[in-house]
């Protein structure tokens, strides 16, 4: 796995679509447009605090990272993404999942991979893809 390496003014490369993250235990689906997004999340854990699906919120573009700020109180998995290249697909990694913040091991298993270039207008289920 690599990190993705840009010009620090640039905005990261083909970021707009839908990128998933699943499991099993739990999901992830980012829905990225211009400087917004969509939010969805998923756990085998249920809890009686569940936050009303989407999150929408504004994105910042650093160089090699996205940054998603939600709106105030609500919460996401991770507010920093970076983009990497694993196996020659450019994927997103949570910054706290980078393998410098974690135990040694792949965090393979942590990637968000792209699954559209456009993002529904409005999601079915859980996703802009529906799942």
């Amino acid at each position: 796995m690599l990190l993705f390496a840009a010009d620090p003014t640039s905005k990261p490369p083909s970021v707009n679509g839908s990128w998933e993250l699943d499991t099993g235990y739990l999901g992830v689906t980012l829905a990225l447009k211009g400087d917004t997004f969509e939010y969805w999340f998923y756990s085998d854990v249920i809890s009686d605090d569940e936050p009303k699906y989407p999150i929408r919120g504004k994105v910042l573009y650093r160089s090699n990272s996205i940054v998603l700020v939600p709106p105030e109180g609500q919460k996401v998995y991770s507010t920093t993404w970076r983009l990497v290249v694993d196996d020659g697909e450019i994927c997103l990694l949570a910054d706290h999942d980078l393998p410098d913040h974690r135990p040694p091991r792949s965090p393979s298993g942590r990637l968000l991979h792209k699954v559209a270039d456009d993002v529904s207008p409005s999601p079915t289920k859980q996703s802009p893809t529906g799942k």
